[in-house]
């Protein structure tokens, strides 16, 4: 009987300890910096995975493994990175550093040729394998939508929204354009273009000057031949995480409408200074689900009730990992639309939802 109870405990030692070798808290050391030709991730749970660092860009890492292919995840799932290799590393400061890079836990270190610079991990805002090229600096969106129905009523709804954007350490340059159409029985019920141009400057971390921005619209539907709207102000990026990023700007400039007619000896077109607001939000609300919602409001200082803004709400869900499906919601507001040659006054507030598809490249 002794000696059964013994080998009963022998067995339950013995499996005590398999059980913490291969528990969470038993770990792999990745090789020695500047050892090998793989990067290393460590994730939260323990497990280690090799491959390469492919970007950092707002909190959004992207790795390649042979196994995995290439995939995005949230930083802050990831305990460890360990790269040997040549990385370009973009500082909230707006600096960036060259060498390799180490990070455990909040602490980052980089190893450059001058020496080791140790900060923590919320100073970092980018990381890019190799030196900066003018590649680097540029990312690429495009979405597709539209809607249709036919029979008793035959109508047709698109939409195109393309933005083009570069970022380096210390400037943000924006070029959107966004298109609707519609047509029902024939007859256009919809023809709307708005095109902006931004370049913003990083005063500090989070402060920046709006150097120059321009906006273009286009609405003949409105009566609204085209509008331009030259501003320069100033901006603050409110939040700025991993999963949400909250920026607003003010911007004073000059808003000149020209109609496409008018009622007799009223003025073809009319001009004035004028203030504008905007803010835009970009929620990671889950892996796979952005949200982004922008506003923007311009009051000429002339006559304040000749204010116009427009707002867009979008809902991304990943499909692949480049295409989305798209949920677009869009208001366009005129506060004193002006009445064309027949004394026809178009409506103040033009509504639309389409879904489509987007892709980033």
């Amino acid at each position: 009987m002794i000696l059964k109870r013994g080998l009963v405990a022998l067995c339950f030692c013995l499996g005590v300890a398999a059980y913490a070798d291969s528990s969470p808290e038993a770990t792999f050391d990745p090789p020695e910096p500047r050892s090998d030709e793989f990067d290393w991730i460590q994730f939260n749970n323990g497990e280690w995975l090799k491959g390469e660092i492919v970007d950092l860009q707002d909190g959004k890492f992207e790795f390649e493994s042979d196994e995995l292919d290439k995939f995005s995840l949230d930083l802050d799932d990831i305990h460890v990175i360990h790269s040997s290799r040549r990385n370009t590393v973009g500082l909230q400061d707006r600096r960036s550093l060259q060498g390799t890079i180490d990070i455990i836990g909040d602490t980052v270190r980089i190893t450059t040729p001058e020496g080791v610079e140790e900060f923590p991990r919320s100073e970092m805002r980018s990381i890019v394998p190799g030196d900066l090229t003018e590649s680097v600096f540029w990312t690429f969106r495009l979405s597709l939508g539209a809607s249709g129905r036919s029979g008793n009523v035959d109508q047709t709804d698109a939409s195109l929204f393309f933005n083009a954007t570069r970022r380096t350490i210390g400037t943000r340059s924006l070029f959107d354009y966004i298109g609707n159409f519609g047509w029902l029985n024939g007859v256009e019920t919809s023809n709307n273009h708005r095109t902006n141009v931004s370049h913003d400057i990083y005063l500090s971390g989070s402060f920046f000057l709006r150097a120059f921005s321009m906006e273009v619209y286009l609405d003949p539907i409105q009566n609204i031949d085209y509008r331009l709207t030259p501003a320069i102000g100033l901006g603050y990026d409110l939040v700025d995480t991993s999963s949400f990023e909250w920026k607003i700007n003010l911007s004073a400039g000059y808003q000149y409408t020209r109609f496409l007619s008018v009622q007799e000896g009223a003025d073809i077109s009319e001009g004035s200074a004028s203030i504008s607001f905007g803010t835009v939000f970009d929620w990671a609300l889950t892996a796979r689900t952005d949200i982004v919602f922008r506003y923007n409001v311009v009051v000429p200082t002339g006559d304040y009730q000749s204010y116009t803004s427009s707002t867009l709400f979008r809902a991304e869900f990943e499909l692949t990992r480049s295409i989305d499906f798209e949920l677009t919601l869009g208001w366009d507001h005129v506060n004193l639309p002006r009445a064309d040659e027949n004394g026809f006054v178009p409506e103040q507030d033009d509504f639309r939802a389409t879904i489509g598809l987007g892709a980033d490249f």
